[in-house]
């Protein structure tokens, strides 16, 4: 009897550990720099794809099959450019160019410089996601983690917030695509009901 009142009262007080866990894992804001503009888990397709990196990836951490495609797509809808536009284009004659060449350096060079302006180039997922938070992009998960499909998103979001290039989707814009999305997927739900 005495361990069972035991438990019980362990049960009412709930777990000291776990409630440590989870209010860890609830990250805020690094800094209020910012209001959270724009949750991406919200945003249509974002659900989709993380579903799919959460049932398809690899046990290293591959990407699953043809999902580099669908977020090249998904990335040029949200934030109007794909993760190929925030390089520095590499010359056609660069290869040709020796080695240790003027060109060659000033090119070099120049292309660090271009890169340093992307934070979220050098960052892991959890900085990253962070990082953007700051930035008033929301890239996490609904325990507070960073969403698996961070890494293919990190450097346009920063981009469009940074301005320096594509741009953050307007509010209105968001809702109406949410509402969109909702009602076809109640269509498809009454349709697949009225077959039955």
């Amino acid at each position: 009897m005495k361990h069972k009142a035991q438990h019980a009262l362990w049960a009412k007080l709930g777990n000291p550990t776990k409630t440590a866990q989870a209010a860890e894992n609830k990250r805020p804001l690094p800094n209020a720099r910012s209001k959270i503009t724009l949750k991406v888990i919200e945003m249509p397709g974002f659900r989709e794809l993380e579903d799919k990196f959460i049932i398809y990836s690899g046990p290293k951490g591959q990407f699953p099959y043809g999902v580099e495609d669908r977020a090249e797509q998904l990335s040029i809808d949200t934030f109007g450019i794909k993760a190929s536009d925030t390089e520095l284009k590499t010359p056609p004659d660069y290869w040709d160019w020796p080695e240790i060449s003027a060109e060659r350096n000033a090119f070099d060079e120049a292309r660090e410089r271009h890169d340093e302006q992307f934070e979220t180039l050098y960052l892991s997922d959890d900085e990253a996601m962070d990082y953007l938070l700051g930035l008033g992009v929301d890239f996490r998960n609904e325990l507070g983690n960073p969403l698996k499909c961070i890494s293919l998103f990190a450097v346009q979001a920063e981009a469009a917030a940074k301005g320096i290039a594509g741009k953050l989707p307007e509010q209105s814009a968001l809702e109406l695509k949410r509402w969109e999305s909702r009602v076809e997927l109640e269509v498809k739900a009454y349709l697949a009901k009225k077959k039955r």
